[in-house]
């Protein structure tokens, strides 16, 4: 996929809850997230396809 047309999002809080749900949907979008978090060993494991789309806070 060319990055034409590809969003960049800025999700707070994606631990768990609606920001965490939001990754999810987003990722399944193709779009990339730049993600911030308390702590990363409560984030659930994504899987290898989506590790190339996100950058952590």
């Amino acid at each position: 996929m060319s990055d034409q047309g590809v969003l960049v999002w800025f999700i707070t809080g994606t631990s768990s809850g609606f920001g965490n749900r939001l990754v999810h949907t987003v990722l399944g979008r193709g779009d990339k997230v730049i993600a911030t978090t308390r702590s990363l060993a409560t984030l659930p494991i994504l899987d290898s396809t989506s590790q190339n789309q996100m950058i952590f806070m």
